[in-house]
């Protein structure tokens, strides 16, 4: 600021003392600050990474930067951060070292015809930065033996058993039960080409529940376990029909055939006392339909 000084008669007038912002009596601008060893306005250059640690497999990615001093204060252009960069070590596998390496055996089948032999395979896989590689090779099984002779089913039976290894069937309480009918899953073992005996003791091949109870129709049931059959006669006067059922059958005078469960069919004629139908409970060979054709007869499906 500028303070002014009066001459009166040969005398100059004190100055005003100075305002609180202006104490100074004298000014004398300071020279630019450097910035350590670079002077002002000068430049420097410094290398920085993208980043300090990068997973493994990868590279430092680096940018040199240059900076400029402006009166004490360094600037540097650039977007990278980090003053040094490590690439981080390889991952493990669970604790497995990387670059490992694991081997195991396995088998193209778990078990061989009797006289063949198994065919081994040496699996390998590596361990690289915290994941394994698929196991090389094909085969799949963990053990293979050599079997005894399998077991034949006989011609229609089906393929052969594998010695070791069971079949299943399903047997029935009873061909013509009075309510439902009741399962039994048996298995049997083939060892060395001989079955074991069927386990279980239910021995109906087929299951048919008995109809509830009916007038002008009579019946002739042969339980037989291996193919159960029925015999039915409609009309009147029926009780004629009585001695074509002998052996181990059934005669019942109040119910027809069963038409539900494993019924396959039957064969209807009007032969005897009143029309007769034969019913078929389990598949035979031949076919009970064409048959029932040749005699005259004929089939329905059920």
């Amino acid at each position: 600021t500028t303070q002014a000084s009066v001459c009166t008669d040969g005398t100059w007038s004190d100055y005003p003392t100075p305002p609180a912002a202006y104490p100074a009596l004298t000014c004398t601008v300071q020279a630019p600050k450097a910035c350590g060893t670079v002077p002002h306005e000068g430049t420097t250059t410094r290398t920085y990474y993208e980043q300090a640690a990068p997973e493994f497999g990868t590279t430092c990615k680096s940018e040199l930067q240059t900076g400029k001093c402006f009166n004490g204060t360094l600037t540097f252009n650039g977007t990278y951060t980090a003053e040094t960069c490590v690439v981080a070590p390889p991952a493990s596998c669970e604790g497995t070292a990387s670059g490992t390496k694991e081997t195991r055996d396995r088998f193209e089948k778990a078990s061989v015809a009797a006289g063949s032999n198994c065919r081994k395979q040496v699996q390998t896989r590596t361990c690289t930065n915290g994941k394994w590689s698929a196991w090389t090779g094909s085969y799949t099984e963990l053990t293979c033996k050599v079997r005894g002779r399998d077991c034949s089913r006989g011609f229609g039976g089906g393929p052969d058993i594998l010695d070791g290894e069971s079949e299943s069937r399903v047997r029935y309480e009873a061909p013509f039960p009075a309510d439902t009918c009741k399962t039994e899953t048996q298995t049997r073992l083939c060892t060395n080409g001989s079955f074991a005996a069927w386990n279980g003791t239910f021995k109906a091949v087929g299951c048919s529940p008995l109809p509830a109870p009916s007038t002008q129709v009579v019946s002739c049931r042969d339980p037989n376990n291996t193919e159960p059959k029925c015999r039915e006669w409609t009309g009147t006067n029926l009780d004629g029909n009585r001695s074509s059922c002998f052996g181990t059958s059934v005669w019942d005078p109040t119910r027809g055939c069963p038409t539900e469960g494993t019924a396959i069919g039957k064969c209807t004629a009007n032969f005897g006392n009143g029309p007769t139908s034969n019913f078929f409970y389990v598949p035979t060979t031949p076919p009970p339909g064409p048959a029932c054709v040749l005699t005259f007869g004929t089939w329905t499906e059920l």
